[in-house]
């Protein structure tokens, strides 16, 4: 056997292990986000800045924010987060980013989340927000709604905001279902009973509206809410009722 023989052999067998690599190599974001079928209006129009874009808007990302992406995401793997906790965690970061106001910060985190739990319907929640409070044009918000309550995995307030939203457009017929899941699954869920009520009194649902009023009034403050400002709504939804006519 020659060493020319050997060579060849050699790279034969490098050339068949690449080929075994590429094969089980795992998709990149990018492949993922593609893989999905988003329309390409539903990242924003060709003027949008990349930190608006949702999922990073399906691109191959390079540079020094991709950099520290990597580097932050890789700091979080190395306290032993497996990719269920570590995207339990993006998105715990994303809320806490929309909370303060920072829209960018708290879409970044939504986006990096893509990637380890793509089930879970509070990415796509997440997401619709910020969309919803940059100004994006509804029927972008209201895709990446459509995307968090279609998605397997998420709490019950991906469909309160959903109906809120379409409440907020004046479709009442499409936020009803919306509201009502949200009840199902969290039955004291003031915030969707609110949104209820509102379009019930709206379309001329009177009776619903104040079966809706009442419940209102026995629901607790949501936890972590302002109880002071929860008594002052609930006076509010009161005062409605009884324009409306309610006994």
């Amino acid at each position: 056997m020659t060493f020319r023989f050997l060579l060849a052999a050699a790279a034969m067998l490098m050339t068949a292990a690449s080929a075994a690599s590429a094969q089980t190599a795992a998709p990149t974001y990018a492949e993922k986000c593609e893989a999905a079928g988003h329309p390409d209006w539903a990242f924003g129009g060709e003027d949008t800045p990349l930190q608006y874009r949702p999922l990073f808007g399906c691109s191959e990302r390079s540079g020094p924010r991709r950099d520290a992406d990597r580097q932050f995401v890789e700091e979080l793997k190395a306290k032993g987060f497996s990719d269920a906790r570590l995207g339990d965690e993006l998105i715990g970061m994303g809320w806490k980013w929309l909370g303060a106001g920072q829209l960018p910060a708290a879409l970044n985190r939504f986006n990096l989340a893509f990637e380890y739990a793509p089930e879970n319907g509070e990415v796509y929640q997440g997401i619709a927000i910020v969309m919803a409070n940059a100004g994006m044009p509804p029927r972008v918000a209201g895709y990446w709604f459509r995307q968090a309550v279609e998605a397997p995995e998420g709490r019950s307030g991906r469909f309160a905001d959903y109906g809120q939203f379409l409440t907020m457009q004046g479709d009442y017929d499409a936020a009803r279902p919306q509201l009502q899941k949200a009840l199902e699954k969290e039955p004291g869920h003031a915030w969707a009973m609110m949104h209820l009520a509102h379009g019930y009194f709206e379309q001329g649902k009177v009776e619903a509206g104040c079966d809706m009023v009442e419940r209102i009034a026995a629901a607790a403050p949501p936890p972590g809410g302002d109880a002071a400002r929860f008594r002052e709504l609930v006076g509010h939804w009161r005062g409605r009722a009884a324009k409306a006519g309610c006994e």
